[in-house]
């Protein structure tokens, strides 16, 4: 029995796939958490007080955005799946809001959104679960998509300079 090359292609693209689903949500938030934390220490050292949250958000998104761009730019296979790494994180996030939405007060939506705008104990756990992630897995693939643009747009110039 001969395996057709689209199963061969599955079969080579989802480890790739399922691998991207940890790293790109964990990772960011890990290396992007710990770059977020010095630089708002930083900032509290110079006297930029309360700016922190902002800062270690913009780098937890930024290192899922620096991850996608160098995981296409070096393993080509990481590109076409890499587009959907966000949708799995997207509706875990989605589904947990709606569900605390519905089951709670509506007044709790801060903890997923902003936390330190929560009123709640646990501040900031589903925003650390789920938000975090989750943007992070969007900015990874966007990431991905703007490298494999980018690419491209440089191989088919280099075809037509040639």
């Amino acid at each position: 029995m001969e395996v057709s090359p689209r199963d061969k292609s599955l079969a080579r693209h989802m480890p790739i796939f399922l691998l991207q689903q940890i790293i790109a949500p964990l990772g960011s938030l890990i290396v992007g958490g710990i770059g977020g934390i010095l630089l708002s220490q930083m900032a509290r050292a110079i006297g930029l007080n309360g700016i922190g949250d902002v800062l270690i958000v913009l780098c937890i998104l930024a290192t899922g955005f620096g991850f996608g761009c160098f995981t296409r730019s070096r393993f080509l296979e990481a590109g076409t799946s890499g587009r959907w790494v966000w949708v799995l994180p997207v509706c875990i996030w989605a589904w947990g809001f709606i569900s605390d939405l519905l089951l709670h007060s509506p007044r709790l939506v801060a903890d997923f959104l902003w936390p330190a705008l929560s009123s709640t104990p646990d501040v900031g756990l589903p925003a650390l679960l789920l938000t975090l992630p989750a943007g992070a897995s969007c900015c990874y693939s966007i990431g991905i998509y703007v490298t494999d643009r980018w690419l491209n747009s440089r191989m088919r110039n280099s075809l037509h300079t040639a």
